[in-house]
């Protein structure tokens, strides 16, 4: 039968870990455990310094690093029960709340999916061959209806 044990990770490699437990014990190289490794691909490494959960087999040469687990020193982002909330190690951000979705750029730049609007705050780009909107094309490549000499034009054809 194995064991569950709480520990502080020292090392990382690859998609491994070492944790040092309470008891001074330093486990081998422990999997971490993923969301999806087939199709659905996701992977994150624990980062040295943080605390994790482990199951280990009962003579502790093998395991698995299950997951992270707050703490008094670190804090969860958010406590909403109706909240994902990811911050990445350079501060970009992803939230998702009922209703709201919002995804920002370490620099500043964000969307912001609310309700049926779409807001963009930043320099927006927009690149390839063909921008429409309402099925009329609004890219580099439309004309306009002649205009008036003052520069007012007509709709985009």
């Amino acid at each position: 039968m194995g064991q569950i044990k709480r520990g502080i990770v020292t090392d990382g490699r690859g998609s491994q870990v070492r944790v040092q437990f309470a008891d001074g014990m330093i486990s081998p190289w422990l999997d971490v455990g993923q969301q999806g490794t087939i199709g659905k691909l996701s992977y994150r490494r624990f980062q040295r310094g943080e605390l994790v959960l482990c199951y280990l087999e009962e003579k502790a040469q093998t395991g698995v690093a299950v997951c992270a687990i707050y703490n008094d020193e670190d804090r969860p982002p958010n406590d909403g029960d109706d909240v994902i909330h990811e911050i990445a190690p350079d501060g970009a951000e992803f939230l998702w709340e009922p209703g709201r979705m919002v995804l920002r750029t370490a620099g500043g730049a964000e969307i912001r999916l609310e309700g049926d609007r779409v807001r963009i705050i930043g320099n927006l780009n927009i690149e390839g061959a063909k921008v429409t909107h309402n099925a009329t094309n609004i890219g580099d490549r439309h004309t306009h209806a002649h205009g008036d000499p003052a520069g007012k034009t007509g709709p985009p054809e």
